[in-house]
């Protein structure tokens, strides 16, 4: 969990945001949703507005949980040393008022050595929103009533059996 409340530094480049999905599982635009989805019930439990999906901040959370995935690592700060703010920079989500970064990660069971696959996604998600949930750093920023929008990355690597999640909360100036 990390969090910052200032606005990222300026990227100078021609090109566009990077796409989102390229390790997304299958249907991923409905799990982004389904999250979302389970972080307003949340919400509304707890007495706070619900947020709407923001592209830019589902880009940067993407990125993240796909390098995260790829290169092996469980950190908010890349190998690099770039953060939040930096890939929300990268994103062209503009200046922001608020961020925070949720990450989780997950490892299947094997049999004979061979990962156990991910069929149940709606209850993958449920699994790390209830991790969040049951974390108090996690639960401030989830609960955050500053956030007005949520970004949403999902990275599956099925043959290694691991998968990461990022939910980026944003709050535009």
């Amino acid at each position: 969990m990390v969090s910052g409340g200032y606005t990222p530094p300026t990227w100078t480049t021609a090109a566009p945001p990077p796409a989102i999905g390229d390790v997304c599982p299958s249907g991923c635009a409905d799990l982004r949703s389904q999250l979302l989805a389970l972080v307003n019930q949340d919400r509304a439990a707890n007495g706070q507005a619900v947020l709407t999906l923001y592209e830019p901040a589902s880009v940067a959370a993407q990125e993240h949980a796909e390098d995260m995935l790829r290169r092996g690592y469980f950190d908010h700060i890349n190998p690099e040393g770039d953060g939040p703010g930096e890939r929300l920079a990268r994103a062209h989500a503009g200046p922001a008022r608020f961020w925070a970064e949720n990450i989780w990660s997950y490892r299947a069971s094997s049999i004979n050595g061979t990962p156990v696959p991910v069929n149940d996604w709606p209850g993958m998600l449920a699994h790390a929103e209830d991790d969040w949930m049951h974390s108090l750093g996690h639960r401030a920023n989830l609960l955050n009533s500053t956030a007005t929008s949520l970004g949403v990355g999902i990275s599956y690597d099925a043959t290694m059996g691991k998968a990461r999640m990022v939910q980026v909360f944003f709050t535009p100036q």
